[in-house]
């Protein structure tokens, strides 16, 4: 997802792309255990399990969205005045995707990108120069580390909170898990930003 808006925006306003994403995974993650609670109470309904009915509800919609994605999320930005790029022969059924910006917004945000990128031809060289660069192992060690706790903390929230209390129903441990995350999302970064 952050190489994605990178393709959208320059270095000097990704930043703030970035957090509206890792924002939104925090209000998710608190949605998901509203939404859960929800489920265990259509337990038993046409015969199905709760966590059935979670799957079956979730892939639908997940697939839904994953075809609709095809037509609906460009590839990137094109410059002003230029067609849109063609689709691979087996997606050419599908409507052809709207431009991402038009108008004014097209030319400045062009301007911008033009400033900062330009297009190098990459080797596999370069590739490993990027894998060898030192300065990248604190990050990727930091970045697997949050997002580690992170996914343990929703992963097992759950039987966290039963542990403090085993005589918790289900419903009222999925309800709990949410101010954890409407918490998490309201507190300013460690940085102070």
């Amino acid at each position: 997802m952050t190489y994605y808006l990178t393709l959208f925006y320059p270095p000097s306003r990704i930043g703030k792309r970035i957090g509206y994403y890792f924002t939104a995974s925090q209000v998710s993650a608190a949605v998901v255990g509203l939404v859960s609670a929800g489920f265990q109470k259509m337990d038993g309904a046409k015969g199905y399990v709760g966590f059935q009915w979670m799957f079956l509800i979730w892939g639908v919609v997940t697939i839904a969205l994953g075809f609709g994605q095809l037509w609906w999320l460009p590839d990137r930005p094109t410059p002003p005045g230029e067609p849109l790029p063609r689709r691979h022969k087996l997606l050419r059924w599908l409507p052809d995707t709207p431009p991402a910006l038009t108008g004014e917004d097209a030319v400045v945000h062009y301007q911008d990108m033009k400033r900062v990128y330009h297009s190098p031809n990459w080797s596999w060289m370069d590739l490993l120069r990027v894998f060898m660069d030192w300065r990248l192992w604190p990050l990727l060690i930091m970045y697997f580390g949050v997002v580690g706790v992170g996914i343990g903390v929703q992963l097992y929230a759950n039987l966290i909170i039963q542990a403090i209390n085993p005589n918790l129903s289900g419903v009222v441990i999925s309800l709990l898990t949410a101010p954890i995350w409407i918490v998490r999302a309201l507190l300013p970064s460690p940085s102070g930003k």
